[in-house]
């Protein structure tokens, strides 16, 4: 998780979460008022160590670059869900803000036995980006 704050430009690291037991787990990232010409990243790490010092990249699971230029503009949430099958123990979001300090904050939600969430009336309901990752990694999470 990250705790919703005003984010310089740079990259944090969330808070490490011990997602054993769940069989799916989903991001959820607000973005509030970002920067002029602000840019927002963001992507979910996994790895097997509780400290993070083996975290890599979940394949597929990163947002939609945010922008402050265009049409894009601030106040944007975005969801990205994971099936864990492949997933490693511990997990954690990344969030890089480029050009100007932007409001950032992130939750996760974990889901056991969870089946198929459905997804067709997600941008309807106030979001504005859905992904949905297989994680197949060949790891387990122990």
């Amino acid at each position: 998780a990250l705790h919703p704050a005003s984010q310089g430009a740079g990259a944090v690291n969330g808070v490490i979460t011990d997602r054993r037991g769940y069989d799916e787990t989903m991001l959820s990232l607000q973005a509030g008022a970002l920067g002029t010409n602000a840019t927002l990243d963001a992507k979910i790490q996994h790895g097997n160590v509780s400290d993070g010092s083996d975290m890599a990249d979940v394949s597929g699971a990163a947002i939609t670059q945010m922008t402050q230029a265009g049409t894009d503009k601030s106040n944007k949430l975005a969801l990205i869900r994971v099936r864990a099958e492949g997933l490693k123990r511990y997990i954690r979001v990344v969030s890089t803000v480029a050009t100007a300090a932007s409001l950032v904050g992130a939750q996760w939600i974990m889901l056991r036995n969870s089946g198929q969430v459905p997804e067709d009336n997600a941008a309807g309901a106030g979001v504005d980006q859905v992904k949905s990752v297989e994680a197949y990694s060949g790891a387990s999470d122990t």
